[in-house]
């Protein structure tokens, strides 16, 4: 039955608009075939008036003169009894109505000799001695259609535009719900929507069925989602890393591979609670993890009480140096989750781990992807070859112990025939690991602070070579923070916000940019919220940029409108990406318009830079919004056309956003 009221309804609102577009055209052709009819009578009536009305003018002339013979004339032509006049005085015009009719050269002005042609009608007389006036009128049928319809316009309305115009609001009527459902699309999450979804009541059948194949789609979408967020849980970040970088398997890759495992493992499981120790030491891999990864590493894979990670040549500075400050930070937070591991387990917690350099190859095996190299056997047979139970070890084969000097120190552990393989291989152990030397290799919290501090001791002595460990701090950003460190930077930053000199300035733009990479915390939160106002005042423009990017969640729309027009374009552009992010609204789009069809080029490049951060922003959070918006795909094929800009900053830009090409991107999917 719906859908039979469903087609009656479309039926209707198809033969409404049907008919009145028959009813305008039939009115018009209806017209045009009754002005053809008379026309002639017309034009022929039109041209006698214009001898009548020259026998007037000669009459009037003599006994008014030309003061009583132009509102004669005026009045003639408003009342289309003629269409034009002119008045000349020795071959000079003097009275034209109305102005620029024709071109005064194109008439002929014989006097008394009536000029007929298709166009036009008109005869000429002279008044006095040197003085005449020409009358006329135009025979374009066209022109008297128009002057029936100046006439009898309410007529035509009456008879076509009002059936139009009900049509259209009936028409409106139903398309307002179906508006109202597509707006739900262009924001919020799949939960978001979904809410938004169940508070809109519509009237028609139309509307109610996208609003239930809209609720189905989002509902599965919802689904989808859940799904892949629990089945990337199974796929740990290298296979996922490896599988997201576009490279086509298989190939391969030089790492350093560090392979850990928990001492006494078998005894644990076999004598403690199961859920107490897998608790715990899923408490512990997740600390690791996060170690893991602020050092620029990837978890490979957990095996029982085994973790693997690596961290490649092509990514690090130094893989090696950089594997043995992750397996040194893991130690010293080992120390710390010990006394929780034994309350739990009754066991202490005790690790080694063994590092090998080579060669890692990702590609297809079975039904999914893997790595595979000799470096993931040999791990495992030196990892056999250490017993030492009492202590934490790391050890480190086939190495040049001058190769790892900035983090550690290291000596002969001893030489080894493994097991597969054919010459025999040394194994190095970590004797100790150096003090604080380079900011790279020192990310936990206790070194950022220990680094600001020492930023601040050099402030005094040495300016240049502070500002020099701070922009290695910069460089090297820590993957976890603690009260101790956010006080220490934000008492620098508030020391430094008046910037008296130029060295204090270069301090505050590396303060306020360490902050765009530093994990989120409460209390900096706070601090930004606080200070935002006086940060922003300050007459520079990065940092003003800095604290606009670190500032989402942070500042308002309200707030990011204001800064939104700023006459700097790389404030505009940064405030623009988080007034982005929560809504591409009319008012952002405008903007992106603005920027990017600017004459200065560096507005140009700075809108392309907002466009390309915003694109690859809801490609990861709200794919569905920004499908939905036709507007951002137009801007997005403007922004790429700019590729061979001669401007440099221009074509960059453009080329860096043509590399995120969404509409390719959907389609592929």
């Amino acid at each position: 039955m719906n859908w039979f009221s469903l087609k009656r309804r479309s039926l209707f609102l198809s033969a409404g608009f049907i008919l009145s577009a028959l009813v305008a055209l039939y009115t018009y052709k209806q017209l045009e075939m009754t002005t053809g009819e008379f026309f002639a009578r017309y034009t022929l009536h039109r041209e006698r008036a214009v001898l009548a009305y020259l026998d007037v003018s000669q009459h009037v002339f003599q006994a008014k003169g030309i003061d009583g013979l132009k509102p004669i004339l005026d009045g003639a032509v408003e009342n289309r009894i003629f269409d034009w006049y002119l008045i000349r005085h020795n071959n000079h015009p003097v009275f034209v109505k109305p102005e620029g009719i024709e071109k005064i050269s194109d008439l002929q002005f014989e006097p008394n000799k009536p000029q007929i042609t298709m166009r036009k009608s008109y005869q000429t007389v002279e008044l006095i001695d040197g003085l005449t006036v020409t009358i006329g009128v135009n025979k374009n049928r066209y022109e008297y259609m128009k002057a029936i319809w100046e006439d009898q316009y309410k007529t035509i309305i009456q008879d076509a535009i009002v059936p139009v115009i009900l049509a259209l609001l009936v028409f409106m009527f139903f398309l307002k719900d179906i508006l109202k459902l597509l707006g739900v699309i262009k924001t919020g999450s799949v939960a978001e929507r979904l809410k938004s979804l169940e508070d809109i009541s519509v009237r028609s059948q139309e509307a109610l069925i996208l609003k239930n194949s809209l609720r189905g789609y989002e509902v599965t979408l919802g689904k989808m989602e859940h799904e892949r967020r629990l089945l990337s849980g199974q796929v740990l970040p290298s296979i996922r890393r490896e599988i997201l970088q576009n490279r086509k398997p298989p190939y391969e890759f030089n790492c350093t591979l560090v392979r850990m495992d928990i001492n006494q493992f078998s005894n644990m499981f076999n004598q403690c609670d199961r859920d107490i120790l897998l608790n715990q030491i899923h408490q512990y891999f997740e600390r690791v993890t996060v170690i893991v990864s602020g050092y620029g590493g990837y978890v490979h894979e957990f095996v029982g009480d085994e973790v693997l990670f690596y961290f490649k040549d092509e990514e690090v500075k130094d893989s090696r140096n950089m594997a043995l400050a992750t397996v040194r930070d893991i130690f010293e937070m080992t120390s710390h989750f010990s006394d929780q591991f034994q309350k739990a387990t009754k066991f202490p917690l005790i690790v080694k781990a063994a590092c090998c350099h080579g060669t890692l190859r990702f590609g297809k095996l079975v039904d999914g992807f893997n790595l595979a190299g000799g470096i993931l056997i040999e791990t495992v047979r030196v990892l056999s070859q250490v017993h030492d139970k009492l202590e934490n070890i790391c050890v480190f084969s086939s190495l040049d112990p001058e190769s790892v000097s900035p983090v550690a120190q290291m000596s002969k552990y001893g030489d080894y025939q493994l097991k597969g393989y054919s010459e025999t291989i040394s194994v190095w152990k970590v004797d100790q690991f150096h003090p604080h030397r380079h900011p790279q290799y020192w990310k936990s919290n206790k070194s950022l602070a220990y680094w600001l501090k020492q930023f601040e001791k050099e402030m005094s002595v040495d300016p240049s070579r502070a500002l020099s460990v701070l922009n290695e701090i910069y460089q090297s950003p820590t993957y976890e923070i603690h009260s101790d460190s956010i006080q220490l930077l934000t008492k620098q930053i508030q020391t430094f916000s008046g910037m008296k000199n130029e060295f204090e300035q270069s301090a505050l733009e590396t303060l306020t940019s360490l902050l765009r990479v530093l994990p989120d915390n409460e209390e900096l939160k706070q601090f930004l919220k606080d200070h935002v106002g006086q940060l922003l005042s300050t007459s520079s423009e990065r940092v003003r940029a800095n604290i606009i990017e670190v500032g989402a969640g942070i500042l308002n729309a309200e707030s990011l409108r204001k800064v939104m027009f700023h006459p700097s374009p790389r404030i505009r552009a940064n405030a623009l990406v988080l007034l982005a992010r929560q809504q591409l609204s009319k008012e952002v789009i405008d903007q992106f318009h603005s920027l990017i069809h600017s004459i200065d080029p560096e507005y140009v490049a700075s809108g392309l830079y907002a466009l390309h951060e915003t694109i690859v922003w809801y490609l990861e959070h709200n794919r569905v919004a920004l499908e939905a918006n036709v507007d951002m795909k137009q801007i997005y094929q403007y922004g790429i056309s700019l590729r061979k800009s001669e401007n440099i900053s221009i074509a960059r830009q453009a080329r860096e956003l043509g590399k995120v090409d969404f509409v390719r991107q959907k389609l592929a999917s």
